[in-house]
């Protein structure tokens, strides 16, 4: 009988006393505080080597794991300065012979809060969903990253970061690679595991007695009424840079014997039926990688260059300079940090337009940086810049264009570099040589160069058709910048210089025979309250000078307001006064602006800005009056699987009478039925009137619809299947120009 009370009471204990081991992982909540430990940003954490198979699945209860190393992300460096965080994340890391494996623990009280969307492959957002993530400098130089993150949901997001000290950073979202991850909500939150293969990595040559050195932060963002992020370290927001602020850890060197081939053949179709005839316009091609720890090798044969999805209107009624558009082609996506240049117009890739084969060779060995690629082209796109507008044209010819980059990083805190490019085609010819540097004078203030010389001669006939100069002819264009980073107070003092004959052949420099000025500088408060966040300020001189007269062409003063609050409310007012010379006349102009965003639920975004005042008529040659306004409805359904927005911009220039009205109306839905299927439609209207009759040479009006729709079925970042149809229907006055296809695309990743 005593033994079965003592069975009853033992039984009763284990009831009450078992320790709350998570059903998602191998031990409870409070062993998570226990085994965790805070990092400091001096630390150098050895990441052990683990055996033992794991399966990605958004479950951490594999062995596995009671091995690996953990972290605890203790602090909230955005909205706050260094607080206390305000929900537990744990992060594990242990690698394999031929992997690095990360997991994350994000606790949440209040679950049923997580927000994420189901939606494809880095098109989800940053700030207004749920996730993790974790910056990785595998070549421990402080210069570029790995930026890889997953929602709460799944949803995949890789990028590189390139710091580029006190001009802050950028994330080039074009870049992908392989790698595996999953993540699981759960009642106590999310998690979420990843997996990164070796062999898709570059990898430094640092070993030091069987180890290498990575500079390695993982983070959280949580968004609610403001979007928090939590990090493992303590941020200094008056450091001019980025990743010499995150943590380093050494890992046992990784296996360096395979030399993966990877393969990207694809096949598309595209039925295409226009007024004047119809055509059926089959293609094959193939995109190649070769890659070892330090370089790799791209090359394409008759590449893919088709845009799923088309580029968006813009608007072009009242314009001096061409329209950019973003870049998305793959062929471009490895390394873009070698072709960021203080010069932002210094290389513009789709002037590349139709490419028959390509080979590009980029690598890194120690501090030195190379990029070398040669493409054939099969027309010739002419960039014809000025000092008061741009043109284009297309030459039905071929191209030969070439590239070199080479940059040497001295330390984390200064850089050089030179570039050139070759252009030959038909009758004319351009090339270009750079160099550039970036030096770090303190922890705050950082100095920015780049000179160029160019040499160019354009055909005969554009040269005589578009005004430009004749024969052989050369340039020269220089920047210099000086700027001071902080939480608190910033500034920025540049000058540049370009002359009316400098050419950037495969750039996008529109404006030249010029000399500029700018300073501006803007000081910020964070006070400590729980709706207003941020109060800031901001004045901005510039000016513009012609080179050889020294005529004042734009004298502008610019101040504003900003001010971030509760649930996400972000406004920005700012007047802006200008004098301007344009055609040898002088206009004083007065503007007023405002940006306004706000995110009131975790489903609905709305984002308005406008501006008005005096305007100047670039056509006519007058000051007018303008307004321009700019709508965004987002909306994120049925827990974020369903996304629809509705964009409108409106531009009207005025005086007497209407001079100008534009509309362009563009909306976007996407179903994501699941993690792989999805269907979209995008719909654009653009509604364009010239009314004065002083116009020449462009319709009274101009009206064209375009709508695609687009079934996607992605397997991975490069296997995939789509299948669509596209339809455009154009008119200028009584003149149609009418087109419909459908298309198919198929890709694979070998």
């Amino acid at each position: 009988m005593r033994i079965i009370w003592l069975f009853v009471i033992s039984i009763t204990l284990s009831l009450f006393f078992t320790p709350d081991v998570h059903p998602y992982f191998n031990f409870t909540v409070d062993e998570l505080q226990d085994r965790a430990f805070i990092v400091n940003k001096d630390d150098t954490i050895s990441i052990p080597r683990v055996n033992g198979t794991v399966t990605v699945d958004g479950k951490l209860d594999e062995p596995f794991w009671d091995q690996a190393v953990m972290w605890k992300l203790p602090y909230e460096i955005r909205i706050g300065e260094n607080v206390a965080a305000p929900m537990e994340t744990y992060v594990l890391m242990a690698s394999t012979e031929s992997e690095f494996r990360i997991a994350f623990i994000a606790l949440d009280p209040e679950p049923n809060r997580i927000r994420a969307s189901l939606t494809d492959r880095d098109s989800w957002s940053r700030t207004e969903d749920d996730h993790i993530g974790v910056y990785i400098d595998t070549f421990g130089d402080k210069r570029n990253a790995y930026y890889i993150a997953v929602n709460a949901r799944g949803v995949q997001y890789d990028a590189m970061r390139l710091d580029r000290g006190g001009q802050g950073t950028s994330d080039d979202s074009g870049f992908d690679f392989m790698w595996e991850s999953a993540a699981t909500i759960t009642d106590h939150g999310y998690i979420v595991e990843i997996a990164l293969p070796y062999r898709y990595l570059r990898l430094s040559n640092n070993a030091n007695n069987g180890k290498v050195t990575w500079n390695l932060k993982p983070f959280r963002v949580i968004p609610r009424s403001h979007r928090y992020e939590i990090s493992p370290v303590q941020w200094d927001y008056n450091r001019n840079c980025f990743l010499c602020q995150i943590p380093a850890v050494t890992i046992d060197d990784p296996d360096r014997s395979f030399r993966p081939l990877q393969m990207i053949p694809y096949t598309s179709a595209i039925y295409d039926e226009q007024q004047a005839h119809s055509e059926f316009d089959p293609a094959i091609g193939i995109d190649m990688k070769y890659q070892t720890t330090d370089w790799a090798i791209d090359a394409t044969i008759l590449p893919d260059y088709s845009q799923v999805e088309t580029d968006a209107f813009q608007m072009t009624t009242n314009i001096r300079f061409l329209p950019r558009f973003p870049e998305h082609r793959p062929f471009f996506s490895e390394r873009t940090d070698l072709i960021r240049f203080p010069i932002s117009q210094t290389i513009y890739t789709r002037t590349l337009i139709d490419p028959t084969v390509g080979l590009r060779w980029t690598g890194k060995t120690g501090p030195h940086n190379f990029l070398m690629l040669g493409l054939h082209d099969k027309v010739t796109w002419l960039l014809l810049p000025g000092r008061d507008a741009s043109a284009s044209t297309v030459l039905d010819q071929q191209s030969w264009n070439a590239m070199f980059r080479y940059r040497y990083d001295m330390s984390a805190d200064a850089v050089m570099g030179v570039f050139a490019t070759d252009r030959e085609f038909e009758g004319g010819y351009n090339r270009l040589i750079s160099a550039d540097g970036q030096f770090a004078l303190d922890n705050r203030h950082t100095f920015v160069t780049q000179v160029i010389g160019t040499s160019t001669r354009y055909p005969d006939d554009v040269a005589t058709t578009f005004d430009m100069p004749e024969g052989n002819f050369t340039g020269f264009g220089y920047i210099a910048r000086l700027n001071r980073s902080g939480r608190h107070w910033n500034y920025n003092i540049e000058t540049r210089d370009f002359e009316d004959t400098f050419i950037t052949g495969m750039g996008m420099q529109q404006r030249v025979g010029i000399r500029t000025g700018a300073a501006s500088t803007s000081y910020d408060l964070y006070p400590d309250h729980d709706i207003v966040r941020r109060i800031g300020s901001y004045v901005r001189f510039s000016g513009t000078w012609d080179r050889t007269s020294h005529t004042p062409l734009n004298l502008s003063t610019r101040g504003g307001l900003i001010v971030s609050a509760i649930k996400q409310l972000y406004v920005d007012a700012h007047v802006q006064q200008e004098r301007e010379q344009f055609i040898d006349r002088d206009f004083n102009t007065t503007r007023y602006g405002m940006f306004f965003r706000i995110i009131p639920s975790h489903w609905y975004r709305f984002t308005t800005r406008f501006s008005t005042g005096d305007a100047i008529d670039y056509r006519l040659v007058e000051l007018m009056t303008s307004f321009d306004g700019y709508i965004s409805n987002s909306f994120n359904l049925f827990d974020r699987q369903l996304q629809i927005s509705h964009d409108i911009n409106y531009y009207k220039l005025y005086h007497s009478i209407t001079a100008q009205n534009a509309w362009i109306h563009r909306t976007y839905a996407e179903l994501q039925l699941t993690p792989e299927l999805a269907i979209r439609n995008i719909a654009q209207w653009r509604d364009f009137k010239w009314n004065d009759p002083r116009y020449t040479g462009t319709p009274d009006h101009q009206q064209t619809f375009e709508n695609q729709f687009l079934v996607r079925y992605r397997f991975n970042y490069a296997t995939a299947i789509y299948a669509g149809a596209y339809g455009r229907w154009d008119t200028q006055d009584d003149n149609s120009n009418n087109m419909w296809q459908v298309f198919a695309k198929i890709s694979y990743l070998i």
